[in-house]
């Protein structure tokens, strides 16, 4: 340890080092016109102290860097996009309109989605789904592409598989209260067996338990399930399916 250029690199004095670190400025001095190495406490104190303000000086270039790739994409951003922390954006298109961007997780996303869904950075890499609507809607929205035909009885009603699902989060606070099942019928529910799209036809809140239906009529290969919502990470009820012709 070179006492004297460790002492210039941060820009400290004999006197302001000897404060700091609690040894008297005399010993500093001594070790520094020497050349001499200090005992094993006073190397101690110098080298935490040292090692302190390296971790300092890195964690203030980080937050320096930060800030600077902040201001650049505030200098990029176009004035009519809004983005929100739950990871949602919205771009004012004229008359009254606004394209609102939500992440999308597509049929082959699935497996990273439950173990990403609470990754900041992971949710900013997903592609965006669009909808147009008229205001900027609070919540957490996601988009999902649905996988399979548990959803499809052929009727008006059905999500069929490529279907993309817009839905809000149900937070968590309210899953002790009975779900709204006579305005919202159907969810996508991330839990620990994998994403569903289902109707959930009951809820027994005691009991913390969810009664899962499928629309598809072949109850064989689509049976109801009944869900504990302990295993269940994130539940979002379906506000709007789109989907591509052909």
């Amino acid at each position: 340890m070179n006492i004297k250029e460790l002492r210039i690199q941060f820009g400290l004095s004999q006197q302001e080092l000897a404060e700091k670190v609690g040894i008297p400025r005399g010993r500093i001095n001594g070790w520094e016109q020497r050349g001499s190495k200090p005992k094993v406490d006073d190397h101690k104190k110098l080298e935490d102290f040292f090692i302190h303000l390296s971790k300092q000086k890195l964690t203030d270039i980080q937050k320096e860097e930060a800030e600077i790739i902040g201001n650049l994409e505030g200098l990029l951003e176009p004035e009519n996009v809004y983005k929100t922390k739950s990871g949602n954006e919205f771009v004012d298109i004229g008359n009254g309109k606004i394209q609102m961007n939500i992440p999308l997780v597509e049929h082959y996303a699935y497996a990273g989605y439950l173990t990403g869904w609470g990754d900041s950075v992971f949710l900013e890499e997903l592609p965006k789904h669009s909808i147009i609507v008229d205001k900027h809607y609070r919540g957490i929205y996601r988009a999902f592409q649905v996988r399979g035909d548990s959803m499809d009885n052929n009727s008006r009603d059905s999500i069929c598989s490529g279907d993309v699902v817009v839905g809000r989060s149900v937070d968590k606070k309210y899953w002790k209260n009975k779900f709204y099942l006579h305005k919202w019928e159907d969810y996508v529910i991330i839990h620990e067996g994998g994403i569903l799209v289902k109707r959930i036809t009951d809820h027994w809140v005691e009991q913390g338990i969810i009664i899962c239906m499928s629309l598809n009529t072949d109850k064989s290969t689509y049976p109801n399930l009944e869900l504990h919502l302990s295993e269940v990470y994130e539940i979002y009820n379906v506000v709007e399916v789109s989907r591509k012709r052909g």
